[in-house]
């Protein structure tokens, strides 16, 4: 392949678009090409597989080939989209929907992505089912994801995802081979203009894989619920180098559900106050 790191006219790197239009406004447009991007999962809530949902939703509509594995898989992970009439949340604005602003987009008007259903078309999916608990299953998935992407060189870029990485049936006594996959994954995304998201239970893990993990990885988002609260927190634990030094894990986030799609939003000063105490 003759792909490079691609980068805008501006000199900053490419992004892709996450599918959640709000999220996007706070990374400047997109996750960049070539991230490795950690979603951690909290048990008592669906918010890690639902932003999983939005990134694979967002590459069909770009026309991207999208890789996903995991070890239980149904082709109902990736959403369809709802067009979105003159009249439906004008008010909103991009707020929480894309306008047609991408050269990628297959639609030419105002959508989202609807979490309740099922894109009918997905011939760019490449879908592995997993069994991680076999011998050298590190060096086994890496075969898989790279011949799976080198094969589709001539495909757009591609997006990576893979669910609930070092589960209970993930071996984790090899620290080596998971750093090696890891930082060979991410090589890997910087040569074809590819994100990878990857969901993780990482409360199951010691405090020295966790780090590992944490490292390795570019963007760390996690979600959490909030007892006796519909909607949870998202904490940005680790945001794209390309916005600078902003702390973003003292920026109060809600994920909101919203008629099938979800949002995040900052709370205001007053909101979260009257969150902790309602918590």
């Amino acid at each position: 392949m003759k792909r490079s790191f691609g980068r805008n006219r501006e000199g900053l790197p490419k992004v892709m678009r996450s599918g959640i239009p709000t999220l996007d406004l706070l990374f400047q447009g997109g996750y960049p090409m070539g991230s490795l991007c950690l979603i951690e999962e909290d048990p008592r809530n669906n918010d890690a597989l639902n932003i999983s949902r939005c990134f694979l939703g967002e590459g069909c509509v770009s026309d991207e080939k999208l890789f996903i594995y995991g070890e239980n898989l149904t082709e109902n992970l990736i959403p369809d989209i709802r067009r979105i009439g003159d009249g439906e949340h004008k008010s909103s604005s991009v707020q929480w929907r894309y306008e047609t602003f991408s050269n990628t987009s297959l639609i030419s008007e105002p959508y989202c992505i609807d979490l309740a259903s099922t894109a009918s078309n997905q011939r760019n999916a490449v879908f592995g089912v997993l069994s991680p608990s076999i011998d050298d299953s590190y060096k086994n998935l890496w075969n898989t994801i790279r011949q799976d992407i080198l094969s589709h060189e001539n495909a757009n870029a591609g997006r990576v995802l893979i669910l609930s990485m070092l589960g209970s049936s993930w071996p984790k006594l090899s620290y080596s081979d998971i750093y090696q996959f890891l930082n060979s994954l991410k090589t890997l995304l910087r040569t074809i203009n590819g994100v990878c998201m990857i969901t993780m239970p990482t409360n199951t893990l010691n405090a020295n894989l966790l780090n590992l993990v944490y490292s390795s990885c570019d963007i760390i988002l996690s979600c959490e619920s909030v007892e006796g609260k519909k909607s949870s927190m998202l904490r940005i634990k680790k945001a794209p180098r390309v916005l600078g030094n902003i702390n973003y894990e003292t920026i109060p986030l809600r994920i909101r559900d919203d008629k099938c799609t979800i949002a995040i939003e900052q709370l205001t000063a007053k909101k979260h106050k009257l969150h902790q105490e309602n918590a």
